[in-house]
């Protein structure tokens, strides 16, 4: 059990361990970035479609989340 624990910290203490988990930390967070982005996009065009049909902006904001700012700039 020690020479397992002793393997695991010798691994994860090294230098090139650690490079490649900053660069999986790097590629979720920027894919959590793109997500977030794509979702926030296809909130602003669902938005500008309820515009073009006339949808109160209030009611568009209560519905994805937008502030009635960012709707109205949608205009």
């Amino acid at each position: 059990m020690e020479q397992a624990v002793s393997a695991y910290r010798q691994i994860t203490g090294s230098q090139e361990y650690q490079e490649l988990e900053r660069m999986r930390d790097k590629a979720r967070h920027d894919e959590a970035q793109a997500l977030g982005n794509a979702r926030r996009q296809a909130l602003r065009e669902t938005a500008k479609r309820f515009l073009a049909l006339g949808v109160p902006v209030d009611l568009i904001s209560a519905g994805t989340g937008l502030s009635c700012e960012e709707i109205e700039s949608l205009k």
